[in-house]
């Protein structure tokens, strides 16, 4: 809906934009006698609301054409003085609601990272007892996290990150996905998304029984990947088996 405001907005203004050349040129001082030998300044002045009011002003140009009216008409009765205040003021107006119309049409939330349909919820309270499959004191690069990999009596995954202090990253998630992308700042395509990452706290996550890859952390408030650890081989064999 944005991209298409925005598209239908460039087309609108590039339309006036060449319509207020031509109509400064051929157009103004039909329509208003007494602007004929206005300076540049005045013709400056005024091209934003030519810009702004072309498919207006486009009309009025036919009925002066026509000799049906003009802006010393009986209809429009506005003497020069006034015409040029309205101006003034009309493009006062348009300086200052512009950038803010479009600065507010051009944010927009972070993009939702691809493919990552599916949730695996944390694990609250102690992380689950069984066997360690891995451990690292560092397994995001220089970030406070350390990583255990376990393995429950009935099979199943889980990470337990241990984040000693904040992180002063805000909006981390943890993904699991298969292979890095070329550009190095998306995620892999069908990555999971584990859960959040903050600190400083005990975290626990479930992973999926039949994916295996890299544990990826990645920023939701600036769209960028922030460190990957790679399971370990012996993790991944018995994620496999």
């Amino acid at each position: 809906m944005i991209e298409t405001l925005l598209a239908a907005m460039t087309v609108y203004l590039a339309a006036g934009l060449l319509f207020a050349l031509v109509f400064q040129a051929a157009g103004l001082r039909r329509v208003d006698p007494a602007t004929a030998g206005a300076g540049w300044g005045f013709r400056l002045l005024v091209t934003p609301g030519l810009v702004a009011l072309w498919p207006w002003l486009a009309l009025r140009w036919r009925r002066a054409l026509r000799g049906e009216e003009t802006a010393g008409g009986v209809e429009a009765p506005i003497g020069p003085r006034a015409l040029r205040t309205g101006h003034r003021r009309l493009a006062w107006a348009l300086l200052l609601v512009v950038p803010i119309a479009g600065a507010a049409l051009t944010l927009r939330p972070a993009p939702a990272p691809a493919g990552a349909p599916r949730l695996f919820a944390a694990l609250a309270g102690e992380p689950p007892a069984g066997e360690v499959l891995e451990s690292e004191s560092r397994a995001f690069g220089d970030l406070p996290i350390a990583l255990e990999v376990r393995r429950s009596e009935d099979g199943g995954r889980s990470v337990v990150l241990d984040v000693t202090s904040d992180l002063e990253q805000p909006a981390l998630g943890l993904y699991l996905g298969a292979e890095a992308v070329p550009d190095g700042t998306s995620l892999p395509a069908g990555a999971i998304f584990l859960g959040a990452v903050y600190g400083p706290a005990r975290l626990s996550f479930e992973l999926p029984a039949a994916e295996v890859g890299s544990l990826w952390l990645y920023s939701l408030a600036h769209a960028e990947l922030v460190a990957r650890h790679d399971l370990a081989t012996e993790a991944a064999a018995e994620a496999e088996g």
